[in-house]
């Protein structure tokens, strides 16, 4: 529970950098823009914690009867799993940013929230596998007895993220793709 703790806090300290950096480096038209995009990452956080939470127990007691390929077999079905979805997501977001940007709300009307939406979806949603099997892979460590490699997988991509936002605003200038 303390590394699903640890990896969730990890996510909602790079939210709320993210969140600070883009309000008061790049202006209200991309906190708006920010706030369009943010929900397509609850909905996948939501999917991935659905997929984990069917996978554990059944995993976990193939495990415990020592039936190995049994929990291999679920762990590939996971995976697939993800990498599909994960996949179609990359590739829709990544070469129809505006249709996304309208299914999450916003519209050619809203302008310049519009344009920096679909820029930012460009810049992140090709980032998607790796989110979806970093959420997936945290049961399945520690399942597996390795909780530190959720803890430094964390604190990577939280320092990661709060170096690469300064970098952004600071010395590329990239606006809402940086982000």
């Amino acid at each position: 529970m303390l590394v699903l703790i640890t990896a969730e806090l990890a996510d909602s300290l790079c939210s709320i950098i993210d969140g600070i950096v883009v309000g008061r480096y790049l202006g209200s038209a991309a906190m708006a823009a920010h706030g369009v995009v943010t929900p397509i990452f609850v909905i996948l956080c939501i999917f991935s914690y659905m997929l984990t939470v069917g996978f554990q127990q059944p995993c976990t007691m193939a495990i415990g009867r020592g039936r190995m390929e049994e929990a291999r077999g679920l762990y590939t079905m996971v995976m697939l799993i993800t990498m599909v979805l994960s996949l179609t997501i990359a590739i829709f977001g990544t070469f129809f940013p505006y249709s996304l940007a309208s299914v999450l709300g916003t519209k050619a009307d809203d302008g310049e929230i519009y344009h920096m939406a679909a820029d930012y979806l460009r810049a992140v949603i090709p980032g998607t596998p790796a989110l979806l099997f970093f959420l997936v892979l945290i049961p399945i460590i520690q399942i597996d007895g390795q909780w530190s490699l959720v803890h430094i997988g964390s604190a990577v991509m939280g320092v990661s993220d709060v170096v690469f936002d300064i970098l952004n605003v600071k010395y590329f200038g990239w606006g809402m793709w940086g982000i």
